[in-house]
């Protein structure tokens, strides 16, 4: 008996056996995933969690039979008692939706940009040739209404009309449309701001219950599966590794990089002084066959650990692992999560924060046609050696303040002043003026492939920055491998392009691209919401050790509270274009004074189920 059958009641809907999805490489087949068996009983919901390059989105178009024509599977995927695997595209059509849906992550590419709403579901619902026009529409508005759109007027919009959270909503009634038994999630809520992330879950949550239907969450985020999903598929290099109740995983992971996993979420209750971050990044499967896929990250790997590729093996009843030395390691692993969650000495910021380097005084900004101001009398000040948090939902001001700060947006009112000089009316500024304020703030945005050349090499792009911001550098090269190695990569990295790195890693070239100017002041706009926690981690100990190293300052743009507790030492709360509440992290978190930051802290995720229901 497989390690998915011996975990779910004997009424399965889907059961998934001997998985395998390769792709075409030059003339080698590589792997994808390897020997993935899962089963999904009816009205259960099941998480499928992981780093990036784990497998999990792969595995779930593999069950849609949505696999691009690149790669090919292998192995028995049986729905409703249907083997599935062979079915041509035309009988695809009678199985996707009726059987089983799909929300994709990011609506506003998975919804047709030149249809109306009501087309969109309208398309998606069952054929029934008793139902006219006004009745399909009928449906269409009732559909919406599922799904928290009450508005009817919504069905006559195009997607880009929408905001993100409507935009989801949208896509969940064209997902259930149809009514069918099984729903995939594949990071439905990654993009989205914690209240409206909350809401889409609560959403799903609710209609999974009243229809009794099968869920399966794809998410790298382990609070929302623990507090979403029944049971927990822990995937790495295209294998599971775990398998177990999302309660039990969460109070004691049985493989160390589930264990790792948990270790580098960031905590909301207190400040840590370094988070734990796994090193490296994902490797493709076959980098790692015939041993643990995990062993070249981990701090118990030994040699029996290479010796052969370790079985899914039952631990406990319901509890499956793929560590052959967990009870070996087991005890060293809870000592670990006890080391993590002692709380610290206090952490203190900067000493005496000298003058502002950002200063922002009383700024509004209105859009051309707009009712309500993006920024209505906004005051923030940003020195070097601290970190500022910027938090608020999408819509809140958050990137319109730190479009205007250097220059992308035109302010209505008030002023701004970056080292020294009022910035204003950038149109109006001398060009020396205007390379000093460039040089003492860079950017680095939320999307770093989005910014650097994908045909160009890191070390070319880094050259070129280097040329612009510091022409009297004799030693170019010298000094890319400098800046790679300020931010932890190796200097062989400038001869990658970015397509070839990780997320993670193409963050940190952005990172050191815009360390090139010396800046004082580093703005991240959103820089860590789309990485997987392990790389966040990485990433936010990287901040913290330019901070501390060369005295920078960070204005830390994010909608998660739980990252702001980790890096920003003060932190302003914005609603609407207004800051309503500003002061020390750690006050503001512990004891908040507006209910807007009540509310924010209350829709953060944690790892029980009362979240969703609070």
């Amino acid at each position: 008996m497989n390690a998915a059958a011996a975990t779910v009641p004997s009424a399965s809907i889907l059961s998934v056996t001997d998985l395998r999805v390769t792709r075409l490489d030059g003339d080698d087949l590589a792997t994808v995933v390897s020997d993935i068996a899962l089963e999904v009983a009816r009205g259960e919901s099941v998480a499928f969690v992981g780093e990036s390059g784990s497998g999990k989105s792969v595995t779930a178009k593999s069950i849609m039979g949505l696999l691009p024509r690149a790669l090919t599977a292998e192995g028995r995927v049986r729905l409703n008692g249907r083997d599935v695997m062979g079915l041509s595209e035309r009988e695809w059509g009678g199985v996707r939706g009726r059987e089983v849906g799909m929300i994709m992550q990011d609506p506003f590419t998975s919804l047709n940009p030149i249809q109306r709403c009501a087309r969109i579901i309208g398309e998606s619902l069952p054929r029934d040739a008793t139902l006219d026009r006004a009745a399909r529409r009928e449906e269409v508005v009732r559909r919406l209404a599922e799904v928290g759109i009450t508005d009817p007027s919504v069905a006559d919009r195009y997607p880009f009309q929408l905001s993100g959270g409507m935009r989801q909503r949208v896509g969940i009634a064209a997902a259930l449309a149809r009514d069918p038994d099984l729903l995939i999630a594949d990071e439905p809520t990654t993009a989205l701001d914690v209240t409206t992330q909350r809401g889409i879950l609560s959403l799903i949550k609710r209609i999974q219950q009243a229809r009794n239907m099968s869920l399966i969450l794809i998410t790298h985020d382990l609070r929302v599966a623990f507090a979403t999903c029944d049971r927990v598929y822990v995937m790495y290099a295209g294998s599971v590794v775990e398998v177990a109740r999302s309660d039990e995983l969460d109070r004691e992971p049985l493989h160390p990089y589930s264990s790792a996993l948990l270790l580098s979420e960031p905590p909301l209750d207190q400040r840590l002084r370094e988070l734990v971050a796994i090193p490296g990044s994902v490797p493709a499967p076959d980098d790692v066959a015939g041993g643990c896929v995990f062993a070249p990250r981990c701090d118990w790997a030994r040699e029996e650990c290479t010796a052969g590729t370790p079985a899914l093996r039952e631990i406990e009843p319901g509890r499956w692992s793929a560590c052959v030395r967990i009870a070996e390691v087991r005890a060293d692993m809870a000592r670990a999560r006890d080391a993590a969650a002692q709380v610290p000495d206090q952490i203190e910021g900067p000493a005496a924060p000298p003058d502002a380097v950002i200063r922002v005084e009383v700024v509004s900004k209105t859009f051309a046609g707009a009712r309500i101001p993006a920024l209505n009398g906004v005051s923030v000040d940003v020195a070097e050696g601290e970190c500022v948090g910027i938090v608020g939902e999408s819509g809140s001001g958050k990137t319109t303040l730190a479009r205007a700060i250097i220059g992308l947006e035109h302010i209505s009112s008030g002023s701004i002043h970056v080292a020294g000089v009022d910035v204003s009316a950038w149109a109006k500024l001398p060009a020396g003026a205007a390379r000093q304020v460039r040089s003492a703030v860079q950017m680095v945005f939320q999307d770093p492939y989005s910014s650097l050349n994908p045909k160009r090499s890191i070390g070319w792009t880094l050259a070129e920055a280097v040329r612009t911001h510091a022409p009297r550098t004799t030693d170019v090269k010298g000094e890319v491998a400098r800046l790679l190695e300020s931010v932890g990569l190796p200097a062989a990295t400038a001869r990658k392009r970015p397509s070839s790195l990780s997320g993670g890693m193409r963050q940190r070239v952005a990172i050191a691209r815009a360390l090139v100017a010396r800046p004082r002041v580093l703005i991240c706009d959103e820089s860590v919401s789309a990485l997987d926690v392990s790389v966040q981690a990485q990433i936010l100990n990287l901040l913290h050790r330019l901070k501390r190293e060369q005295h920078l300052g960070v204005l830390f743009i994010t909608h998660d509270l739980a990252v702001v507790r980790q890096i920003a030492d003060r932190v302003y709360v914005m609603n609407r274009g207004r800051v309503v509440e500003s002061g020390p992290t750690d006050q503001i978190i512990e004891t908040p004074a507006d209910p807007y930051t009540v509310q924010l802290l209350k829709a953060a995720p944690r790892a029980t189920n009362e979240w969703l229901s609070d």
